[in-house]
């Protein structure tokens, strides 16, 4: 036994998990990539106004801009594919 799981169940444990995860639609890993890309993109920004040497603002600057660019994508995909972003 392993997590309640006999070690004999894992096979079928495994195949059951797979097909749970194939349940996920385009249009649900569209938004959670548009959540990462937002994340990221006030992470970098927020890195930038912390950063006390100009190189290294201006490398999150640009981090900051490329996530803002890879959201704005991704939100035209959403919109679609018949979601709302």
């Amino acid at each position: 036994m392993y997590w309640g799981i006999s070690t004999k169940e894992w096979p079928n444990y495994n195949r059951k998990g797979a097909a749970k995860m194939s349940q996920f639609t385009d249009l649900d890993m569209l938004y959670d990539y548009e959540k990462d890309a937002a994340s990221a993109a006030m992470g970098y920004m927020t890195l930038a106004t912390r950063a006390h040497h100009g190189d290294l603002r201006n490398i999150y600057l640009r981090l900051a801009n490329e996530a803002t660019n890879a959201h704005s994508k991704v939100s035209k995909l959403i919109n679609q594919n018949g979601g709302i972003a």
